[in-house]
């Protein structure tokens, strides 16, 4: 067992594992002696994935097809988890599904972004965490976007909610690195992946586009310094988002979303 593993282990459960930077963080888990529980909506994509894992690095995974917005989630994730012993969980879901002013959205579509970005990870967060502090050891990994940094016009709710993640991952650091446990909120920037893809974004624009193994290896690498990570590159935006004006910020996060459709 790698000294990874040996921290983090022996399960590590990534919630939103099935493609992109989740599926690029499950390999590298399995190759750093992981055991994965891997949760995604998709069951198809999600068996692909697990099965591929297992061929290459023969590790054992687990899989649980799961609607992550759904009230009753969590029960079904602890559920699923009962014989392992969880040392590592990554909150990797909550993609928005399209660039759309607040008003003209259902309002079930922005409550159910609450419930996969704030609701969900603060839950499994309370539920696995305790374990962790108690053995001295372990980690979370939540990953949020540099969004967070204001209200952005096209994609406001999901801007809020990501900014919960961020402010909640750097209260959890403090409280919970004093007991041994490694918290690190992962703020990405645009990011080459299947969501993002479905989305239409214009990954030739301005900005430029990550790749999810790189991004997944930066995160890795950084776990101990929490409590975030501005990665690919996104320390400086973030950095001159937070200082502008607040109807400057807001304008500026206008410009970047407008420029990705």
């Amino acid at each position: 067992m790698s000294d990874f593993a040996k921290t983090y282990g022996p399960w590590a459960i990534i919630a939103g594992g099935s493609e992109g930077v989740g599926s690029a963080l499950a390999e590298r888990l399995a190759e750093k002696g992981l055991k994965l529980l891997l949760i995604a909506r998709k069951p198809a994509p999600l068996a692909a994935v697990a099965a591929d894992i297992r061929k290459r690095f023969g590790g054992e995974v687990l899989t649980l097809s799961l609607d992550l917005a759904s009230a009753d989630c969590v029960p079904k994730i602890v559920e699923a988890a009962k014989n392992c012993e969880v040392g590592l969980l990554i909150y990797n879901a909550g993609a928005d599904t399209g660039f759309k002013y607040f008003i003209d959205r259902p309002l079930e579509e922005a409550e159910r972004m609450v419930m996969l970005n704030v609701m969900t990870p603060m839950r499994l967060a309370r539920h696995f965490t305790p374990a962790m502090t108690e053995r001295g050891r372990g980690g979370i990994i939540m990953c949020s976007s540099i969004s967070g940094c204001g209200g952005s016009p096209g994609n406001g709710v999901y801007s809020a909610v990501k900014s919960f993640i961020n402010t909640f991952t750097e209260m959890l650091w403090y409280e919970v690195g004093k007991k041994g446990v490694d918290v690190l909120g992962a703020i990405l920037g645009l990011t080459r992946t299947p969501a993002m893809e479905r989305l239409g974004v214009n990954f030739d624009g301005p900005m430029g586009a990550a790749d999810p193994a790189d991004v997944a290896d930066e995160v890795l690498e950084n776990i101990k310094k929490g409590p975030a990570l501005h990665a690919s590159g996104t320390y400086e935006n973030a950095m001159r988002i937070r200082g502008l004006p607040r109807d400057k910020a807001v304008q500026t996060l206008a410009g970047v979303t407008e420029s990705v459709q």
